[in-house]
This record gives structure tokens, C-alpha cells and sequence, in this order.
């Protein structure tokens, strides 16, 4: 089976939600992508849980902008309480609590969110968990794991691959370097009135040398004009 979904856009709006919900439920194990993941069953309150949910934050935001622009808009969502044919749905957890679960992994990464979805297939209502991350930029840094969990230590970089997160391999290390490295450089240039004389010197020593002694002269010249005349007794009036 394949994803029954229109990425075309973020998906924004409890109708967008739940088609997305809908479209996992229809879909089969080898569906997940670059843009989607979905675990059936996860306490975030366990650290077990908010490491997995971690680990799929950092992996789609360790993504190349002009790859994940293909998708959702450069948006990335896991969901959380839902696997192919079955809806187990998960407990609530007030928002901060949540933040600070995943902040042991993730640091003080942010450009995410995430909202508990109410969907009910037939069998009465359950709540899945849509964690958003947002595109990732032309200038972010790489995004590293912050707290050791079993064999995964400070310092892991996870990357997205198709239908997978994974440590990422040297040449996805390259390319997040490169991806730092292209940031936007804004230079503030300040426009001011110049008053009095502008020259551009000549490399040559001996011009240079010979315009700032025509200069000099110039304000030599400008001082003795300038300069209050004395006053005193002309000798041929006496």
C-alpha cells in the first residue's frame, strides 16, 4: 500500500490532522518517509519515550532546507499513538512537561510543536500525538543529541533517511557542515556627508608620495588664508 496523503502542504487545521491520522491507519509499514514517521506506542513521560520522540526531532531537523522543501512545505511530523490498521492512541502530558522531557535530549532546540489530535475510528475516541518540526534553514547549525541514552551518547548527530532515523554517515556530516556554513550575511552599511579631500592613492610609492606633498601644500596654503593677520605699525606711515 501507499500513503494515501497530499503533502502538497503543511498540514495545519484538525481536517489536515485527521487526514493524516486517516492516511496512516490506511498505509503500510514501508510508507514511512523522509517528512513522516509514526510509532504506535510511546510514554514521553518514560525516558524511553522522550528519547524516541527526541530522536526523531533532531533526525528531521538535521535534514538539507532544498530536500525537505519538497515535502509538507520543509515541514516534518511523527506521530505518536497510531501504526498501520490500528489506533492505540497515548496519554496526555501538559505541554511543558512534555518540553522539558524532550529538553534533556534536545537541548534548547525549538522549532517544533506539537498538539494531541482526538480521532475516533469507530471504537471511541483516542488522542495522537503530531509533533510539527519545522523546515530546516539555510545557516542552522547541526542539531546533536544532549543526553546519553543506552548505547547513544552526547554528541550523536541523527539524521532522516527514507523511512528511517539514524546516526548520520560521514558524507551527511559533510553536507550539515556545508549547510552551517551557507548562513545569510547581512552587512549594515551607513551612508554619511564627507566634507574636505578624498584621493585614492596609486600603489606606487613615489605617486603616493608625490600626491600627499601636493596635498599637504593645498592645506598649508588653506592655514596661512585662514590665519588672523597681525596687527602692528606700517613703517612708511611714520
Amino acid at each position: 500500500m501507499t500513503l494515501n496523503f497530499d503533502a502538497d502542504q503543511p498540514v495545519v487545521g484538525l481536517k489536515r490532522q485527521r487526514a493524516l491520522i486517516e492516511a496512516v491507519l490506511d498505509a503500510g509499514s514501508a510508507d514511512e518517509t523522509r517528512w513522516l514517521e509514526w510509532k504506535s506506542r510511546l510514554d514521553v513521560s518514560k525516558a524511553e519515550g522522550a528519547f524516541t520522540v527526541s530522536k526523531a526531532i533532531l533526525g528531521f531537523a538535521n535534514r538539507m532546507p532544498d530536500v525537505a522543501a519538497q515535502w509538507a512545505g520543509g515541514h516534518a511530523y511523527l506521530l505518536v499513538g497510531v501504526e498501520e490498521e490500528a489506533l492505540h492512541g497515548v496519554a496526555t502530558h501538559d505541554i511543558e512537561k512534555v518540553d522539558a522531557w524532550l529538553g534533556r535530549y534536545i537541548g534548547d532546540f525549538d522549532r517544533y510543536q506539537f498538539t494531541y489530535v482526538p480521532f475516533d475510528n469507530g471504537e471511541g475516541t483516542r488522542h495522537v500525538m503530531l509533533v510539527d518540526v519545522f523546515p530546516p534553514r539555510w545557516g542552522d547549525p547541526i542539531h546533536s543529541l544532549r543526553k546519553e541514552h543506552q548505547n547513544f551518547y552526547p554528541g550523536t548527530v541523527f539524521h532522516r533517511y527514507a523511512g528511517k532515523t539514524m546516526p548520520a554517515r560521514a558524507a551527511e556530516i559533510d553536507v550539515l557542515t556545508e549547510r552551517a556554513r551557507r548562513a545569510a550575511k547581512r552587512v549594515n552599511v551607513g551612508v554619511a556627508p564627507v566634507t574636505g579631500t578624498v584621493a585614492l592613492l596609486p600603489p606606487l610609492a613615489d605617486r603616493r608620495n608625490h600626491i600627499l606633498d601636493s596635498l599637504r601644500e593645498d592645506l598649508m596654503k588653506q592655514l596661512d588664508t585662514a590665519r588672523p593677520r597681525k596687527q602692528g605699525v606700517n613703517p612708511l606711515e611714520t
